[in-house]
C-alpha cells in the first residue's frame, strides 16, 4: 500500500484526531488498521486512548508528558515508518480475525425484509442471498457497547434508513442501512432495516474480550434455521 497522507486536527486539550486518505473506505479503514498496530508496538508512554474509526483515529495523550506539537511531529514519524519496508510492516502483513455468525433470516415477525426487496426491486431469497455473500470489514465499533459498523453491502439490497426509528430493536437484530450492515448487541433504538436475528452473545462485558470484534476485523454472515437459532439462543444464555 502506497504512503498515506493524513490531516491532524486538535480534538481537545489533550486529544487530536489523524485522517486517513484513500481512494476508497476500505483502503482509508485498512490505514487506520495499519497505524493503530503500530502506535500499539511502539509503546509510547503518553498515549492515554487510542479510538479508530472509518477513516480517522483519535489519540488522547497526559499533557503532564508532551504537547500537542510534539505528539503531531511524533505521529508524522509513525505514518512515514509505514511506507518503509524496514518498519513494525504492520501494514499488509496484517491478517485479519474472521468471525462467522449465524443469523435466521425472517424473524422477529416484525422484519423489513420485504420492504429492503420491494426497493431494491427483487425477491426476499436474493436479498438473504446477496447479503451472505460478501465479507464485511469491521469499520470501528459504537453506537452502542459491541455495536460493530460493517461494510460494504452488495449495491443490489443498499436500502435507506427507517424514516422513523423503531423503539425497540430486538437484541441480536442483524440490519442494513444504505451499505452497511450491523448486529445490534442488545435491545435499543434504531432506525436500521432488520433482515433476521443472531443468536450469539456479543457484548459480555465479564469476558477477557467483550465483544468479538475489533476494527479491521472480517465478519461473514451464515443463514441458519429456526430451530437451529432457537437451540444456539438457549445455549448461549
Amino acid at each position: 500500500m502506497k504512503y498515506p497522507e493524513v490531516t491532524i486536527n486538535v480534538a481537545s486539550e489533550n486529544a487530536l484526531i489523524v485522517y486517513f486518505d484513500g481512494l476508497t473506505l476500505n483502503e482509508k479503514n485498512q490505514q487506520v488498521s495499519m497505524f493503530v498496530h503500530l502506535l500499539q508496538q511502539t509503546d509510547i508512554p503518553w498515549v492515554q486512548e487510542v479510538i479508530p474509526a472509518y477513516h480517522s483515529v483519535l489519540i488522547s495523550f497526559d499533557i503532564f508528558l508532551t504537547d500537542f506539537f510534539a505528539v503531531k511531529a511524533r505521529i508524522l514519524e509513525l505514518v512515514k515508518t509505514l511506507q518503509n519496508d524496514n518498519g513494525v510492516n504492520a501494514g499488509t502483513s496484517l491478517t485479519p480475525n474472521i468471525v462467522d455468525i449465524p443469523v435466521c433470516y425472517g424473524l422477529p415477525e416484525d422484519n423489513d425484509l420485504q420492504r429492503i426487496a420491494k426497493h431494491n426491486n427483487m425477491p426476499v431469497h436474493e436479498v438473504i442471498q446477496l447479503h451472505q455473500q460478501l465479507s464485511y470489514r469491521v469499520y470501528c465499533l459504537g453506537f452502542a457497547p459491541g455495536f460493530a459498523f460493517l461494510g460494504e453491502t452488495h449495491d443490489n439490497i443498499a436500502t435507506p434508513r427507517l424514516t422513523a426509528p423503531r423503539k425497540k430493536v430486538p437484541k441480536g437484530a442483524v440490519a442494513i442501512a444504505d451499505r452497511q450492515t450491523a448486529i445490534y448487541p442488545n435491545e435499543s433504538p434504531g432506525g436500521w432495516n432488520i433482515v433476521g436475528v443472531c443468536p450469539l452473545e456479543l457484548f459480555a462485558p465479564k469476558r477477557t474480550s467483550p465483544s468479538p470484534f475489533k476494527v479491521g476485523d472480517t465478519v461473514r454472515f451464515k443463514q441458519i434455521s429456526e430451530d437451529k437459532y432457537y437451540q444456539m439462543l438457549e445455549h448461549n444464555s
